[in-house]
């Protein structure tokens, strides 16, 4: 049985948050890596049952070059396993699934500092990458 008790599957059910990290931004080629929207979160909050999607709505300015989310955790220096990226002139949704846990890459099941780095292929200042959105959802 996936839950404790009757009303941890009735909490379980409706837990549905969403976590804002930045809403429009823009990078072009020689602007670099760009760090965006630090936060701190531990996962543990939520439960063990709980799913972890990291979200970007993202398009490029060309479709020969590749724009990239990526999040970072800030304490622990590495990134999390489940970049977005897209070569799309349309904005379209990207998502990975995170994975909780203490290894390398996962989201860790602590309290932590966390940040969306973006950047884009490409070698000039035409070269841009487009951030509707970047979210951390918690389902």
């Amino acid at each position: 049985m996936p839950f404790n008790s009757p009303m941890s599957a009735v909490l379980a059910r409706g837990r549905r948050n969403i976590i804002t990290i930045s809403e429009t931004q823009a990078i072009d080629n020689p602007g670099g890596t760009v760090a965006l929207g630090t936060f701190q979160f531990n996962p543990a909050t939520f439960g063990e049952q709980a799913t972890y999607l990291f979200q970007a709505m993202i398009s490029t300015s060309k479709g020969s070059i590749t724009g990239s989310v990526q999040l970072y955790n800030v304490t622990d220096a590495e990134a999390v396993t489940g970049t977005l990226s897209t070569s799309s002139t349309t904005p379209s949704n990207q998502s990975a699934s995170l994975t909780m846990g203490s290894a390398a890459g996962n989201l860790k099941d602590t309290t932590k500092t966390y940040e969306a780095r973006i950047s884009v292929t490409g070698s000039d200042a035409s070269d841009i990458l487009s951030v509707g959105s970047i979210r951390l959802l918690v389902l």
